[in-house]
């Protein structure tokens, strides 16, 4: 279906079709989006010897939500690895146009939360860039649209059944719980 005919690349022509369908449409809720990465990481080296870094037990809470999930590089500088073919700065342009497609959704009222994070154990780093500048740009990019960032990133990183367990209340029942009111000017300086 995908053939790359739209931007030189099938990956991106992809997301773009389900901006459109989904986002534009409000299919989607574009508060909840999920960077989370796809099945290409399986194809690595590392895949083998962690083969349960790919975060799909995260997505639970996305889908319950109609969230949008998606997997790009933050780079317009270099083709990622898992599209090389693809023109330069492609996966870095979908990624900005699908932010701005969340951002227009609301009309720039509400705050975006991304859950996950630059998979930097498997894809977009250590070409021309690392893992930490990639997660600075992508915290770079995804502020200029209002999307906070709930990172998800390597190694130990598992919320299973978040969507299952989000209709149970909290075992606090009603309680509230009263935080200690804000200090004067004087107690303050005291401390």
């Amino acid at each position: 279906m995908f053939t790359g005919n739209v931007t030189g690349s099938a990956k991106a022509d992809a997301y773009l079709w389900a901006a459109k369908h989904f986002l534009d449409s409000k299919l989607a809720d574009a508060t909840y989006l999920g960077y989370y990465i796809d099945k290409w990481w399986s194809q690595s080296t590392q895949a083998s010897q962690v083969s349960f870094e790919n975060l799909a037990v995260n997505h639970d809470w996305i889908i319950k939500n109609r969230g949008f999930v998606f997997d790009l590089s933050p780079w317009n500088d270099e083709a990622p690895n898992d599209d090389p073919q693809q023109p330069i700065g492609t996966d870095c342009n979908t990624l900005i146009t699908l932010l701005q497609k969340s951002y227009q959704q609301h009309n720039g009222t509400k705050f975006s939360t991304v859950s996950g994070f630059v998979p930097w154990l498997f894809k977009y780093v250590n070409e021309k860039h690392g893992g930490v500048p990639s997660e600075w740009r992508m915290t770079h990019i995804m502020s200029a649209f209002n999307v906070v960032i709930d990172a998800d990133a390597c190694c130990v990183d598992y919320f299973a059944n978040a969507a299952f367990f989000s209709h149970y209340s909290s075992t606090q029942g009603e309680k509230r719980f009263i935080q200690n009111p804000l200090p004067s000017r004087e107690q303050l300086i005291q401390q």
